[in-house]
């Protein structure tokens, strides 16, 4: 492989490192905030398709802290 071949292979290299960092589209957060709904808080998928980014974002965000402030039982704390 010449040079031309190598250079083409980091240009690429840098082409899908720049793709895979960019953050998330507000469709692919909604889509991941729906399939952490669905799984950690018992919604169905036809009570969150209706709702707005907005909504399902705030059901996400309360859902979130329940389970992060979640204590076990036999905790000291």
């Amino acid at each position: 492989m010449g040079r031309s071949g190598l250079r083409n292979q980091g240009i690429a290299a840098q082409r899908s490192a720049k793709i895979r960092s960019r953050p998330p589209t507000k469709s692919q957060l909604r889509n991941l905030m729906m399939t952490y709904l669905k799984n950690m808080g018992g919604y169905k998928h036809s009570q969150l398709k209706a709702k707005t980014f907005a909504e399902i974002q705030g059901l996400y965000e309360r859902q979130k802290m329940v389970i992060d402030d979640f204590k076990p039982m036999d905790s000291d704390d």
